[in-house]
């Protein structure tokens, strides 16, 4: 026998055994796999994800913190200095004075606030790119399978 008819024996045998695992079975036992890889990577995608979520409700609640530190800052001092100075250059009353000052601090605490309030809404913590690779792993898996 001549090397080129062996390896035209190898080059069949190889060919063979290839077809052999691309069988029924073959194929169940790596779509089984596949899928058991592409849940692990979707299930470390949403757990990364989350990490992101956790990350912007400490940011948010952080923001709140200060906000509210500053609101307190601002509403002592502004109702201390900017009342007596209303009072004394528009001729106004004490109690008129501290009014017009206290609700104009109010008015920006209300706004810091908001802000805070809106970095911790649901949408923002919705893990929403692994919702949109679920949906495409989804539809690949049932292009397969029809």
């Amino acid at each position: 026998m001549s090397a080129t008819d062996n390896t035209t024996m190898e080059y069949r045998e190889q060919k063979h055994a290839g077809f052999e695992e691309k069988s029924v079975g073959g194929l169940f036992t790596k779509l089984g796999s596949d899928i058991s890889d592409l849940v692990s990577t979707e299930l470390s995608m949403a757990r990364a994800e989350i990490g992101n979520s956790v990350d912007d409700i400490k940011t948010g609640a952080a923001s709140l913190l200060v906000s509210g530190v500053v609101l307190l800052a601002g509403v002592m001092v502004l109702l201390a200095a900017a009342c007596l100075a209303l009072a004394q250059l528009t001729q106004l009353s004490a109690w008129v004075a501290t009014l017009i000052v206290g609700a104009i601090v109010t008015i920006i605490g209300v706004v810091m606030l908001q802000a805070g309030k809106k970095k911790l809404s649901a949408q923002n913590l919705k893990p929403s790119r692994t919702q949109h690779s679920l949906q495409k792993d989804k539809q690949m898996v049932e292009n397969k399978l029809s």
